[in-house]
């Protein structure tokens, strides 16, 4: 039973597992489930839902509406951000070069289809290798592969939701056959050591996304390929804190499956809204197509009907009957888009409650006035939701910093060695009203509380000396005390200035 189903054709949903000591039977229940999850994200994100359809006489046609809240929350969270890796530029390096340009648009992916993991990998490497495939020198260009839901799984996890297993899936044709690789790593906490594998197996049709465990038990070598003739099939990395890479999940309980090592798309629990809003906007769309003005023409008054322009009459009927003289009436309906628009608006915001953003981020913001208390209520929701994507892409680019460090000196990596120092800053002007805080540095700068020049430093990306210098201009002064002013041991300013 797909996913669809459980969630609107009203069938029994299976109990989940517990969320302590989850067996083995359990975590392939849960994630079998998962995958259903995943591929509905999907299916939203790239607008071909499963509520849409394509009959002839009655569509059902898309409107990409998850796909422009995931753009609009990924804008939010990343706008004008900067992350930093302080006390090791060749990690901070990798950061800059393949993580940074692309942070906005693979956080959209991301978030839209229920998580991402980032995992650095070489491009171009020669590897040293012991016989055991303990990893000794690795020569290449470090770089950062961006993996979604449907090119991974999760094969083992612990209880806060951590990876132990994780395979990575690649497909290529050649020959007229599919040839598929598939990376294993593995994390054993006892050993503190991660070992990775490489296996390529073939088929003779393309594998099905979601379906990876069905690439049956042919084998081939690595070297069958050319693209992966160069990678090692066995390696150990030692003396390591986690797996080598980074995942981000979006920040919701998984209230579909419990037991998860994935995320949750907030597509999915909006679907039901999504497919309101699909279902409305057509309706609209319907509704101004069938209003087009038109002639209802009697075919008596027509030799050759085919002969009719279509977009002067659409419609061609002995509909005045034999009792008329007219043979021709003006078809011109009013458009009863009123009563339409407010229940898409409605919808609309259903979704942006399900979502966790305000209303107004994908629906026309209210005509009348609210109440403060409303307004702050609505407005803390996209807060809330910004901060907590920021802390949950902070958490998983650490969590690649550390592997990046790792693989750039496998044989210096140590679970006690230095942590490194990232610095984060996002811009927090969707946090933090702008305005407001502007009418607040108004009033204590009216007060007296705190001088004029501080306001243009603060809101105008000034230095202190551009500041002063721009507030005595506006005063009518040429800058000639400004060195004056600037001298700490100057005597206090007159009131004007402050």
């Amino acid at each position: 039973m797909s996913l669809w189903d459980r969630l609107f054709r009203r069938q029994a949903p299976v109990t989940p597992g517990t969320t302590d000591n989850a067996t083995t039977a359990d975590k392939d229940v849960v994630l079998s489930r998962q995958m259903d999850n995943l591929e509905l994200a999907e299916r939203i994100y790239i607008n071909n839902p499963p509520w849409l359809s394509e009959d002839k006489d009655n569509p059902l046609i898309g409107t990409n509406t998850g796909a422009l809240v995931a753009a609009e929350i990924a804008r939010m969270v990343t706008i004008e951000s900067k992350i930093a890796v302080e006390n090791n530029p060749d990690v901070d390096a990798v950061i800059q070069d393949y993580v940074m340009p692309n942070l906005r648009t693979e956080l959209e992916k991301g978030w839209a289809l229920g998580g991402i993991v980032f995992k650095p990998y070489f491009s171009g490497a020669t590897m040293g290798v012991t016989a055991e495939g303990l990893v000794t020198s690795i020569d290449g260009k470090m770089r950062v592969a961006f993996v979604y839901p449907s090119q991974f799984l999760i094969d083992d996890y612990d209880n806060n939701g951590a990876i132990i297993q994780i395979r990575f899936f690649s497909t290529v044709m050649q020959q007229a056959r599919f040839f598929t690789k598939v990376e294993t790593m593995k994390y054993n906490e006892l050993l503190n050591q991660v070992t990775i594998t490489n296996e390529v197996f073939v088929t003779a049709s393309a594998p099905t996304k979601y379906k990876w465990d069905d690439l049956g038990n042919t084998k081939v070598p690595l070297t069958d390929v050319k693209r992966w003739e160069n990678i090692q099939p066995n390696m150990i990395i030692t003396n390591v804190k986690s797996a080598l890479v980074g995942m981000y999940k979006p920040p919701m309980a998984n209230n579909l499956n419990f037991n998860s090592p994935y995320g949750i798309s907030p597509l999915v629990r909006a679907a039901q809204a999504l497919r309101r809003i699909d279902i409305v906007q057509n309706a609209i769309d319907w509704e101004v197509d069938s209003s087009l003005a038109r002639l209802i023409v009697d075919e008596r008054s027509i030799a050759r009907t085919d002969r009719i322009p279509k977009k002067l009459a659409k419609v061609v009927t002995r509909l005045l009957g034999d009792e008329t003289k007219r043979f021709f009436e003006k078809w011109s309906p009013e458009i009863r888009h009123e009563s339409y628009l407010k229940l898409l608006n409605s919808n609309k915001c259903d979704a942006e409650d399900l979502i966790g953003v305000a209303h107004g981020t994908i629906s026309e913001a209210p005509e009348m006035a609210r109440t403060a208390t409303e307004i702050t209520k609505t407005r803390q929701r996209t807060f809330s939701t910004v901060v907590d994507n920021q802390k949950a892409l902070e958490d998983a680019i650490r969590q690649l910093a550390y592997s990046i460090s790792v693989w750039l000196n496998p044989t210096e990596a140590s679970v006690e060695g230095e942590e490194l120092e990232i610095t984060f800053d996002w811009d927090d002007s969707v946090v933090a009203n702008p305005t407001e805080q502007l009418t607040l540095y108004m009033i204590l700068q009216n007060a007296g509380n705190i001088p004029k020049w501080k306001t243009n430093q603060m809101f105008f990306n000034m230095d202190e000396e551009a500041a002063k210098e721009l507030i005595m201009e506006a005063q009518g002064g040429d800058g000639s005390v400004l060195t004056t002013m600037l001298d700490p041991n100057r005597p206090a300013p007159p009131r004007e200035l402050e």
